[in-house]
C-alpha cells in the first residue's frame, strides 16, 4: 500500500459540488436513528410525512393577491371573527403569525365591501381550531353578515406554530 501526496476528493472525473454554479447533490432514502443499533428502513408516503410535519408548522397562503384564508362573521362595525380548521390536529395550540404587515390583509363582506385590517389577534387556540378577530378602524361593517379574510399582498401568510 502506498500513501497519496495529494488531497483526493471524488473519483476521476467526478463533478466538484463546490466549484459548480448550480450543482445539485440529492440524498434519499437516509434514516436518522437514536442509540448504536439501527432499526430497518422504514419509507413512510409523502402524505403520512407532511402530516406528520404539519403537526409542528403550517403555512397558510398561495402567494396570489386576493387569496382568502378565513371565513368567519362581522362581530361588529369594526370588528370581525374567523375561524382556521387547522389541516391536521397540531403537538399543541398553535403560536399565530401574519408573515407581513396586518395593513396586507382585507376583511370582505357582502354591502360595504373591503376594509383594510388594522389589527389582527388570536382569540383562542387548540391543536384544532384557531380563531382570530381582525379589526379595522374605518368601520362600516354590518353585524351579523358572513366576512371573509383575504390578502391584499402576494407575500402575505398566516403561520401556524406548535412547537414544544
Amino acid at each position: 500500500a502506498t500513501w497519496a501526496g495529494a488531497n483526493y476528493f471524488g473519483a476521476t472525473g467526478s463533478v466538484n459540488l463546490m466549484a459548480t454554479s448550480g450543482a445539485t447533490w440529492s440524498i434519499s432514502n437516509v434514516q436518522i436513528e437514536r442509540g448504536s443499533s439501527a432499526t430497518s428502513f422504514e419509507a413512510r408516503p409523502y402524505a403520512a410525512e407532511l402530516a406528520l410535519c404539519q403537526r409542528h408548522l403550517q403555512v397558510y397562503g398561495d402567494g396570489q393577491s386576493s387569496t382568502i384564508y378565513l371565513q368567519g362573521m362581522v362581530e361588529t362595525t369594526t370588528t370581525g371573527v374567523y375561524q382556521l380548521p387547522l389541516r391536521v390536529p397540531m403537538m399543541a395550540g398553535p403560536t399565530m403569525t401574519f408573515s407581513t404587515a396586518v395593513g396586507d390583509f382585507s376583511m370582505f363582506t357582502p354591502g360595504p365591501g373591503s376594509a383594510v385590517c388594522t389589527g389582527i389577534t388570536t382569540l383562542y387556540s387548540d391543536p384544532l381550531n384557531v380563531a382570530v378577530t381582525a379589526a379595522n378602524a374605518s368601520g362600516g361593517l354590518t353585524p351579523g353578515y358572513a366576512t371573509r379574510l383575504t390578502s391584499t399582498a402576494n407575500a402575505s401568510r398566516i403561520i401556524a406554530r406548535a412547537e414544544l
